[in-house]
């Protein structure tokens, strides 16, 4: 439970961090805009269902076809595996 309250802390850092404005939407400079994914990526996204188990060198690869994936659920005897990716 210490590496989920960990995960959200930083992400609750990063989010506070954030600039707002009037209306409470965040603010977005031209750094952090380069680093967005291009909006034409979510029109026709790759299949995100893995039916099968992942070894580490699978995952990897994983990581770098979907750059933005942000966990992931691999089935198995009882309990699951449920992996997060924090810093996406």
């Amino acid at each position: 439970m210490g590496a989920i309250r960990q995960l959200n802390s930083d992400v609750r850092r990063e989010i506070d961090r954030l600039t707002e404005g009037e209306m409470g939407e965040v603010l977005f400079d031209e750094r952090m805009s380069c680093e967005l994914p291009d909006w034409e990526l979510y029109l026709e996204p790759p299949p995100d269902v893995i039916t099968k188990p992942v070894n580490e060198e699978e995952m990897q690869r994983l990581r770098v076809h979907y750059p933005f994936l942000r966990g992931m659920y691999i089935p198995m005897s009882s309990p699951g595996q449920v992996i997060l990716f924090g810093r996406n």
